[in-house]
């Protein structure tokens, strides 16, 4: 196997399995190639490892790369995947009451169950590298997903921006002058900016800690044991990018952008207090056509993207609990690989309905059996002066297979300042993007 790039054969393989699953049903633009997609082995020397993450996330490439050889049991993740099921399993009720919609007051989703058409449609920003001719679709998310943030409030409760949100904006700008970055301008939250109050931002910040809500143990009584256990693998795995992430910045030499403001310095993207969502996805069966989506176009707010999707499998399916029995004819007929077009009998890599904007068109990138999805997002756009693309991607809704996805996007510490990609000259900090992207403020 190749550290970089698609192993001998590969390719011819890949454009095969294209062929015979016949694409062109699901995604009528999308292109097939699986030279697009680089490959990254954690086996690798971390020098080596830097060199090859570096010419992956470069503006030139796709956006998307496979990790491979990461460490992760896939006991983790078909684990996971099976809470999950039981949890969307559900009825609609029960899932209603761990709402994210409204929790903790604003008019956003922050914790908690996200019921389908509750987001999407968004608008194209300036991350969004397509053509003007290429409009956003404006469509809702037909998915619907549990969401799960951290830091929690216990873990942040001696930081300025949960405590005193007046006093944290001063001491950053202190800070910021006396690091050599001139004149810090917090401008989402800026009073002078008549934008929005530095109390509403404060209030926001505070739901994001919220704590995390979860199911009923005397319906999920696996759950959380599970979950937890993917979530902290996942962090090993993110705080191992963010190392790596931080390196191209420096051989980038972004001098710059790569000194952000924050209480440690000795990385360009301090992460001891990372913000991260979880969201635990399902994608129903759907026959809607090409004009819906799983999960509309969009780019990724955060740094990057840790994606693990899959189809429903019989390892997903606990045979002997009680909620077997809820197990529709579509999660059963999921189960046929054997009909599903999108799925390689040979060697099991799927196109799941996820698609990048890549040279002036969609392509797919399927997903390899075993391996991690990682995609950048506009933090790391911003930090890299748009050496690093902010891919535009979606995921169709379109398919006959019940499928379903671990997903984390990770951010660095609150405190990290970014470029403020809406005042010429301005800065943000990586939490007040993060909250306004996220819908709960703005």
């Amino acid at each position: 196997m190749c550290a970089f790039g698609a192993a001998p054969g590969f390719a011819p393989q890949m454009r095969a399995f294209a062929a015979a699953a016949g694409f062109a049903r699901h995604s009528t633009r999308a292109t097939f190639d699986a030279t697009l997609i680089p490959r990254i082995d954690l086996r690798r020397p971390t020098a080596k490892l830097v060199q090859d993450l570096q010419t992956a996330a470069a503006t030139d490439g796709p956006g998307f790369f496979y990790i491979i050889n990461h460490g992760i049991p896939e006991a983790v993740f078909d684990n996971a995947i099976q809470e999950a099921r039981k949890f969307h399993a559900l009825p609609v009720p029960k899932k209603l009451q761990l709402s994210a919609v409204g929790y903790g007051g604003g008019q956003g989703s922050t914790k908690g169950y996200v019921p389908p058409h509750a987001e999407g449609s968004y608008a194209k920003d300036m991350s969004d590298v397509r053509p003007e001719a290429e409009q956003a679709s404006g469509k809702p998310n037909t998915r619907e997903s549990l969401v799960f943030r951290y830091p929690e409030e216990q873990d942040v409760s001696k930081e300025l921006y949960c405590t005193d949100y007046d006093r944290f904006l001063r001491a950053m700008a202190t800070d910021s002058s006396s690091a050599g970055t001139g004149d810090v301008s917090h401008r989402l939250s800026h009073a002078g900016d008549k934008l929005i109050s530095v109390s509403s931002v404060a209030a926001a910040a505070r739901r994001f800690f919220l704590p995390n809500r979860w199911p009923d143990e005397r319906d999920l009584p696996d759950f959380r044991a599970a979950v937890e256990r993917y979530f902290h693998e996942m962090q090993g795995l993110a705080f191992n990018m963010f190392h790596l992430f931080s390196e191209v910045l420096k051989e980038q030499q972004c001098t710059m952008l790569t000194e952000p403001v924050s209480r440690d310095s000795s990385t360009s993207l301090p992460h001891d207090k990372a913000m991260v969502t979880y969201n635990m996805v399902r994608y129903p069966p759907s026959s809607a056509g090409d004009d819906a989506f799983g999960i509309a176009d969009h780019t990724d707010w955060e740094a990057f993207t840790l994606l693990y999707p899959t189809y429903l499998r019989d390892e997903h399916l606990d045979f002997g609990d009680k909620q077997q029995s809820m197990v529709n004819s579509a999660s059963e007929c999921s189960l046929r690989h054997s009909d599903n077009p999108n799925i390689d009998s040979a060697s099991g890599i799927a196109f799941t309905g996820l698609e990048v904007w890549f040279r002036d068109r969609w392509a797919a990138v399927p997903h390899i059996p075993g391996a991690i999805i990682v995609n950048q997002g506009e933090m790391l756009s911003r930090l890299s002066g748009g050496r690093l693309k902010a891919p535009v991607h979606r995921v169709l809704a379109r398919n006959d297979f019940e499928r379903y996805s671990l997903v984390s996007f990770w951010a660095p510490n609150y405190d990290v300042v970014l470029p403020d990609s809406e005042h010429v000259g301005g800065w943000v900090t990586a939490g007040e993007h993060y909250l306004r992207r996220n819908g709960l403020f703005g």
